[in-house]
Order: C-alpha cells, then structure tokens, then sequence
C-alpha cells in the first residue's frame, strides 16, 4: 500500500471515529455541555496531530497590541512560547500568539455560515504583530479562519454562493470543513474544493 493510500485510509478512520463522536455528544441533555464535547472532539484530534509547538484550545477572545478584541471563538491553535491569559469565565488570547480560529457548528446552515462570517471578521481585523515567533504560512500576518461543521445539507456550490453574496473578495474566511464530505479552501484568493469524489 503507498504512502498517500496509507494516509488517506488513516484520515478516513479518523473522520469516522469523530463522527461517531459527534453523535454520541448529543445525548447529553444541557446545551452548554453538548457545545464543549462537540469543541473537545476537534481539539482531540489536533492535539494528537499538531506540532508540539502549537496546541489547539477551547476559545475565548482575542486580542491585539492596539486594544482592539474578537467576538468570542470556538476553537484557537496556539503557539505554546505565547502567554495567554486564563481565567475561570473567559482565556483571552495574545493576536500574535494565535495561529489558526476555528467555528464549529454541528450543521452548517446558511443562517450558521452567516454567524461564523461575522464571528471570523472580527478577528481578520486585529494586527499581528510582524516580530511573533510564528513561522507556519503567512500566520505572521495573519489569523487563519475557518469553520468545522459535523454535517451539512448545503452543497459546496451554495455554500460558495453565499460567501460571495456575504463578503465577495474580502479575506476572512480561508477553509470550510464538513467532516467526511468536502474541504473547501482559500488558496491564492481561489477556492479550491476537495471532497470523496476527488480524493
């Protein structure tokens, strides 16, 4: 078996097992606990992939050196040489610090997607410092923006409609992930998408 079978058999398994999880999460009745199991299955599974350098955490705000805060996010990949400031309510999170922000819903309507546009604004709009210690990508300059979603009924072509409609050329988001269907992504401003049938 080649290398890139090997990992896609891998990626596979794990897009299943996750799944499962998800569905599991719904059984819990409080819809606070049902929210951070759904947060916990994706940081599981990037704190078992991400170099040791990043770990991917349960969000809080983000700010930058001008004042300026996010609204409140789902999921942050951190660099672990940046401190952070925790508390028992609410992390905040140095912008220079912050490699990658991540929506998670559990289906990603068009109402949904609308929701995370305006959350990921809010952070494409804070200023990294160019002195931080990241050196993945262009995270220097940048936030990386995303939603993970469990399921969808929306086609990616609609769902390209609607980022169009909403934010047209803007940079705010750069990846859409509907787990075990298709992975949409910013690349040099194209949207590139991969799903099963292109693997």
């Amino acid at each position: 078996m080649e290398v890139k079978e090997k990992l896609k058999n891998y990626f596979e398994g794990e897009a299943d097992v996750m799944q499962l999880r998800f569905k599991h999460s719904s059984t819990t009745s409080h819809p606070n606990d049902v929210g951070s199991n759904r947060e916990d299955i994706l940081i599981d599974f990037f704190n078992r992939h991400l170099p040791h350098k990043f770990k991917a955490i349960r969000g809080g705000k983000i700010f930058d050196s001008n004042g300026n805060a996010s609204k409140q996010v789902d999921v942050v990949i951190y660099d672990n040489n940046i401190p952070r400031l925790a508390s028992y309510q609410q992390t905040l999170y140095l912008a220079e610090g912050v490699a990658t922000a991540i929506e998670i819903k559990p289906n990603l309507t068009k109402d949904e997607l609308v929701k995370a546009i305006e959350n990921l604004k809010s952070i494409k709009s804070l200023t990294k410092e160019s002195s931080g210690t990241i050196m993945i990508g262009d995270f220097k300059k940048d936030i990386y923006c995303g939603i993970f979603s469990f399921e969808t009924s929306l086609s990616f072509k609609s769902i390209l409609e609607e980022i169009d409609k909403k934010i047209k050329n803007e940079k705010i988001l750069d990846f859409i992930v509907v787990n075990n269907k298709y992975l949409i992504l910013r690349n040099n401003g194209e949207w590139k998408i991969v799903n099963e049938e292109t693997n």
